[in-house]
């Protein structure tokens, strides 16, 4: 998913339940298939952070105006 596909849903989920912004943390989930069977649920605790995703990594990117910087990603936790 792309960041403006994720902002859209966010918003949108925002205009339908203002209460949300201030009654409801921010979850992740891992290790779980599509209906979240065998999921390990945590709370979001870390600002975005930019970087360049590989096939195998994540590395967190320093200089973010720089335009070979190789920004393709935003860690979330």
């Amino acid at each position: 998913m792309k960041l403006k596909q994720f902002l859209e849903n966010i918003n949108t989920l925002v205009e339908q339940h203002p209460h949300i912004l201030e009654e409801c943390d921010v979850v992740f989930s891992a290790d779980a298939d599509d209906e979240l069977n065998h999921a390990t649920i945590n709370k979001i605790t870390y600002q975005p952070t930019l970087g360049h995703l590989s096939d195998i990594d994540f590395l967190e990117v320093e200089d973010w105006d720089s335009p070979d910087s190789g920004i393709n990603a935003i860690c979330i936790n």
